[in-house]
């Protein structure tokens, strides 16, 4: 016996309803083609659902009991629509994302909160790790997205770039540096440094704009974030070079920004794996990325003019 949609659709709507007028006008039917449905199912299921008394329909034994199947078939069924129109809107699932210690600030963390305001139902998975493992880690794909500096040419990752600006000089606010309004390496000579750590990619293009010029620091700190440099300033133990979008501490009233020369083009970019279709859920939180990056890059831009 193979039953019916339409018959299920049919018992569920007059059971829900009452009469079989109500329920031929919930479905947008005729009260004749109801009926016939109802009696159709009956007959296929070799008993009553419903005992006629007076004009008036009684469900009988039989009939609670499968409106109470069918209940719990529609609420499953409900669920897979729920589902079905979330990932239409990109607004389920989860999304596992790998990134650098100092690209964890502002830029990011507003692009994630931005993201799930708009699709609540989106979990987040956030993992902070050093350049090379957020590119291993999207090369072996085991996260949906990197975020990390660039460039990046690998034929098993995609790139799209999020944003790009030149780097930034922090200073203490009563150093004597803080009067110009862009400083140049050659300022630098002689100042005690807050480096970034020797094995990333930032240090090394630093490192080589002062090797070429042939100008000497005080190479006195190493830290792995942009927040402890920036701390380290305010307290005046140095003067630092970080990218605009990694700045977290950098509002602190004890520090100033200004523009560093020779520039030092700084490109931030999302990775993804490249044998693998990106889903539509990747790609919307990919834009709130650029947008999020792109605005911050530009605000502190600004701010150190």
């Amino acid at each position: 016996m193979a039953l019916n949609l339409k018959q299920i659709e049919a018992f569920r709507a007059v059971m829900v309803t009452g009469t079989m007028v109500r329920a031929a006008e919930a479905l947008y039917i005729s009260q004749p083609a109801v009926s016939r449905l109802i009696a159709d199912l009956e007959r296929d299921l070799g008993y009553l659902l419903f005992n006629r008394t007076h004009g008036r329909l009684q469900p009988t034994e039989e009939g609670n009991a499968l409106y109470a199947e069918v209940q719990r078939s529609f609420v499953g069924l409900s669920q897979v629509e729920t589902a079905a129109r979330a990932l239409a809107r990109n607004s389920s699932g989860v999304l596992r994302v790998a990134a650098m210690p100092s690209l964890t600030g502002e830029p990011l963390t507003r692009a994630i909160a931005a993201y799930a305001r708009e699709n609540p139902e989106v979990s987040f998975e956030i993992e902070v790790r050093p350049r090379r493992h957020v590119i291993e880690s999207i090369a072996n794909q085991q996260f949906d997205i990197g975020v990390t500096t660039l460039p990046v040419d690998m034929p098993s990752i995609d790139v799209r770039q999020l944003s790009e600006d030149n780097s930034l000089c922090v200073i203490p606010r009563d150093h004597p540096l803080a009067r110009k309004d862009m400083i140049h390496a050659s300022d630098l000579a002689g100042e005690t440094f807050i480096s970034f750590s020797t094995d990333t990619l930032f240090r090394i293009r630093v490192d080589r704009v002062f090797d070429d010029l042939g100008i000497k620091r005080r190479m006195k700190f190493e830290t792995r974030t942009a927040e402890v440099a920036c701390n380290l300033v305010a307290e005046g133990a140095g003067i630092a070079i970080v990218g605009t979008w990694d700045v977290p501490a950098s509002k602190r009233p004890e520090l100033v920004m200004r523009k560093f020369e020779p520039a030092l083009p700084l490109r931030i970019g999302a990775l993804v794996p490249a044998h693998r279709p990106s889903s539509r859920r990747v790609e919307t939180f990919i834009d709130a990325l650029e947008e999020s990056f792109s605005a911050y890059a530009g605000a502190e831009t600004r701010r150190a003019s």
